[in-house]
């Protein structure tokens, strides 16, 4: 029997991924390790040299492909949310949401391993995940959702902070009596 782990695809079959649509993106680091940025007091995000970098890149999105627009975006301290919406222009080569995404990990993790010393390093996890916004309705759902993204930070469970806490909380809380049995 094969125990190769089946990786289920992450893309709609036979649907055309460079067509004219707004795209919600969430883009990991490998490890889901907490390298962009820092948020405190729940709102403000302080990028980190490693999280300019990921702004640089995300930025020359629009400037590579002239059929990627960007709109409302986050970087958190272990992924990237954004919207990007692909336009069909005349003047452009269609290029598919995985290809603009590919040509993004690829770019900003060659500069991000450039001053890390980590030559050949998988800084992204591999794939991304993708939602296809299908209305206004949802397209204003999703900005919001990005927009309080860091305020839900503290309730992360990637986030480090939270599980120090959780373990002393769950230090300080005290023990029940095992041997203590309930008669009816």
């Amino acid at each position: 029997m094969n125990k190769e782990k089946i990786r289920k695809p992450l893309r709609l079959n036979n649907f055309d991924y460079s067509s004219h649509n707004a795209y919600f993106v969430t883009i990991c680091t490998q490890g889901r390790k907490c390298l962009l940025s820092n948020i405190e007091n729940e709102e403000f995000v302080e990028l980190t040299q490693i999280g300019k970098i990921t702004e640089k890149q995300w930025y020359w999105i629009e400037t590579r492909f002239s059929n990627a627009s960007l709109d409302e975006y986050v970087i958190m301290p272990n992924h990237i949310h954004g919207i990007i919406t692909l336009d069909e222009k005349y003047d452009s080569i269609k290029k598919p949401l995985g290809q603009i995404i590919g040509a993004f990990k690829t770019t900003s993790t060659k500069l991000i391993n450039d001053i890390n010393k980590t030559p050949k390093h998988q800084f992204w996890q591999r794939g991304f995940h993708d939602r296809i916004i299908r209305n206004e309705r949802e397209l204003s759902a999703l900005r919001e959702y990005i927009k309080n993204n860091p305020l839900k930070w503290h309730l992360d469970v990637e986030n480090p902070k939270r599980i120090e806490l959780t373990n002393m909380a769950a230090r300080e809380r005290p023990l029940r009596n095992k041997s203590f049995k309930r008669y009816h």
